[in-house]
């Protein structure tokens, strides 16, 4: 099976007829099947199957809240991942489903509480998941459950059309979002289930951030991430960066670098593949650069690594040969290549 092959069997679901094929644009290419493939795969996926996916979760959502609900434990539920800022590449990625307890706020210091909570919010949210898994489980008998890992519970099978995790937290406001009252810098204590503890997470700053400098970029942003995601997913790749660490990196370039609007792909994937092998010989500057929301470093001692970013930075090199040949193949020249899709 061809690379654009794969690109095609992963974007679309013969089950879900609203979609239009307006983002499929590889076939409307009359182009070599390196062009094809890089511009196919920069494109988003239909948002009707966006929206299939969300009343799949509406169902899981539906069981959870009633049953914690008679149990005495209010919440909220909010998503997070790829499908939520638009870089998803399959049609098939799994939706991540965040049921949060509202019964207690964590506050940043020095903020303070004016009635302290006095229970243990481990153990309550301890509570949380396990009434969630049990209304799963009453309400989708069918439904395959993995409860190994350390922060989510992953469902799957049972008529379940793709993978939905459950996270269980509770809110996390910051000083940012105590000034701002705006949701995008409203954190979340996660349950980590193994190590008996929560962990804070941002993801709703990282989606905001990713948004932003897309904006500025006309589009630049989101289409690279999802051509990396792409060409890991079809060389079916495990060693290359993770999805967020690679949209960190790519968040990171600097505008200069980003300024091809529709139309100027190549060139984009060009000044893209430049950037990764930038990163991966000035070790310097690979050391200090961040994740969007400033909370850590992209390649920690352990985190993301030198290797995950040579193996994500060949594909793209491959591509980018691929690329190349065809451009001197047809004697195009790249700075006045426009493509129309």
């Amino acid at each position: 099976m061809t690379r654009l092959e794969r690109l095609r069997n992963r974007r679309l679901d013969p089950l879900i007829h609203s979609a239009q094929l307006r983002y499929e644009v590889y076939d409307r290419l009359q182009d070599d099947e390196s062009i094809c493939y890089a511009i196919g795969s920069m494109q988003p996926i239909d948002p009707d199957y966006t929206a299939a996916f969300f009343a799949e979760s509406l169902l899981i959502q539906n069981v959870i809240q009633p049953a914690v609900g008679i149990a005495g434990i209010p919440t909220e539920v909010r998503f997070q991942g790829s499908l939520t800022n638009d870089t998803h590449v399959e049609v098939s990625c799994d939706m991540e489903i965040l049921v949060i307890d509202t019964n207690f706020t964590t506050l940043e210091p020095p903020q303070k509480a004016v009635i302290p909570y006095e229970e243990n919010p481990v153990e309550d949210l301890r509570a949380l998941r396990e009434l969630s898994i049990k209304a799963v489980e009453s309400g989708f008998p069918e439904i395959k459950m993995d409860t190994s890992e350390a922060l989510s519970v992953l469902l799957s099978g049972g008529g379940l059309r793709r993978e939905i995790r459950l996270l269980f937290a509770n809110w996390y406001n910051t000083n940012e979002y105590a000034t701002r009252q705006d949701e995008s810098f409203r954190g979340l204590n996660m349950l980590d289930i193994h190590q008996a503890k929560r962990v804070f997470k941002s993801p709703f700053i990282h989606n905001a951030l990713i948004e932003e400098k897309d904006q500025r970029s006309k589009g630049s942003i989101r289409k690279l991430i999802r051509l990396l995601k792409s060409l890991l997913v079809d060389a079916e790749e495990k060693n290359g960066l993770s999805g967020y660490d690679l949209s960190s990196l790519i968040w990171n370039m600097p505008e200069r670098n980003l300024s091809y609007g529709p139309g100027r792909e190549l060139q984009l994937i060009n000044s893209a593949y430049d950037y990764l092998i930038y990163v991966l010989t000035n070790e310097r500057y690979r050391n200090n650069l961040k994740v969007p929301d400033g909370t850590r470093a992209i390649f920690p001692p352990d985190g993301a690594t030198k290797n995950q970013l040579l193996v994500t930075s060949n594909l793209l090199g491959g591509l980018w040969k691929d690329i190349l040949r065809t451009l001197q193949r047809t004697s195009r020249n790249l700075a006045d290549v426009l493509i129309d899709y």
